[in-house]
């Protein structure tokens, strides 16, 4: 009996040793852009510290600006909405987005990992989700916050809809180098703004459906995904190199 335990014991670690494995493979398998969606669900300090390793190297290699996008995905096999970022390049000759300023609500990582919002002081992430809620909701209809349009979702009919994008920068130096802890405080605010809309779709379910979101069946969770539309798109851009150092002055004299 106590051998037969042991190697039932013996089966279940090797098991978890291999997963453990294939995770620390997977990681090096995803492309930019899937890696920082899989890096917003992780928890394991060290597995996240891998993660943002590899992010932060790939950053300093390519030298390549781009920025990430948020986009939803209906997911009916597991009766859900997935999230999943996007890696988009910039196209210096491209059209410029025209969006209003009340419209927009910019964070910037700072170089010593601050969050400055536009407009206000240097913050702390922990200080920003009543200011975050307030924006996506809009609840007074406020003329510097994001302005509404009128919608149409069937079966349920005409909504008013949020036009408020997020827009995040994220620094590096000119040389595209950038402290690893910088981009950890990135996943974080992430974070922070995702679980801020997933407490309002929740509180919007229940007040429409008398169910959570998680509740809900999936042509309920649409309806709220486009009731309460999520919008991110993460900047990455270069700290301007210095100036170059102004000649010597030379004292010459002459006899």
């Amino acid at each position: 009996m106590n051998l037969f335990l042991i190697i039932i014991g013996l089966s279940v670690l090797f098991q978890s040793c291999k997963n453990k494995q294939d995770i620390q493979l997977d990681i090096h398998k995803l492309d930019f852009a899937e890696l920082f969606t899989y890096s917003l669900s992780v928890n394991d300090s060290i597995l996240l510290d891998s993660i943002t390793d590899i992010m932060v190297d790939s950053i300093s290699k390519y030298r390549i600006d781009f920025f990430l996008s948020a986009n939803e995905v209906v997911d009916s096999i597991y009766n859900d909405i997935k999230l999943e970022f996007h890696l988009n390049y910039d196209d210096p000759n491209g059209p410029v987005p025209s969006i209003k300023k009340r419209n927009l609500y910019i964070l910037e990582i700072t170089e010593s990992n601050f969050v400055r919002a536009e407009g206000s002081n240097t913050e702390r992430i922990d200080t920003l989700e009543r200011s975050i809620k307030e924006f996506i909701l809009n609840p007074e209809n406020r003329d510097d916050l994001p302005q509404k349009r009128l919608i149409t979702i069937e079966p349920y009919g005409d909504v008013e809809v949020s036009k408020g994008d997020f827009f995040i920068y994220l620094k590096t130096d000119f040389d595209f180098k950038m402290p690893k802890k910088s981009f950890r405080e990135l996943i974080k605010l992430t974070n922070l703004i995702l679980h801020i809309y997933s407490k309002i779709r929740d509180q919007a379910s229940l007040n429409r459906f008398g169910k959570s979101f998680k509740e809900l069946d999936l042509d309920k969770k649409v309806f709220i995904a486009k009731y309460i539309p999520l919008s991110i798109r993460i900047y990455l851009y270069e700290k301007p190199k210095p100036p170059p150092l102004p000649p010597p002055i030379l004292n010459i004299s002459f006899q």
